[in-house]
């Protein structure tokens, strides 16, 4: 005995009802159409905001010093010398939360002494080696200012996305 499956409900008005609206998209929808071009281009919209967060602070990075800024390269200078010497109880400054700070700084700060080794710019009071170059970087911190900035200034960009 063969069962016959009722009409479709549908509206006053012969409008199918919610329940009868197809909501996933056909084969050859537009979707399915602009799907690929749409993934091909996903790195685009972080890339576009990464760039909208770096651009504007890139500018005057070597402009002003704020009041503990040769604070933070002297300890920084501190943790690199520290971590070079693996004397890991002195890369740990009385309490000092800004390890990540610090750990930035003194990326900026290794970064900036290799572009002296490399020849592309000159540090003043240059020692033979990376750890007598760090003893003077409270002397001379408006040198050392646009790399540390410009390491904060990425990880901040980043932070963004």
């Amino acid at each position: 005995m063969r069962r016959e499956t009722p009409p479709p409900a549908t509206e006053a008005g012969g409008n199918p009802t919610h329940a009868q609206v197809n909501t996933t998209p056909s084969s050859g929808s537009r979707w399915d159409r602009l799907r690929p071009r749409l993934s091909r281009y996903a790195w685009a919209l972080p890339l576009i905001v990464f760039l909208l967060a770096l651009v504007p602070r890139l500018f005057g990075l070597d402009v002003f010093l704020t009041a503990d800024e040769d604070d933070q390269l002297r300890f920084a200078a501190g943790f690199l010398t520290a971590i070079l010497d693996r004397d890991w109880a002195r890369a740990v400054l009385l309490g000092y939360p800004g390890v990540p700070t610090m750990a930035l700084g003194s990326l900026a700060l290794a970064l900036r002494y290799m572009w002296h080794v490399w020849g592309y710019a000159p540090l003043p009071d240059a020692g033979p080696d990376m750890a007598t170059t760090l003893a003077h970087v409270a002397d001379h911190p408006l040198v050392y200012l646009p790399a540390a900035r410009t390491v904060m200034v990425i990880a901040a960009s980043l932070a963004v996305l």
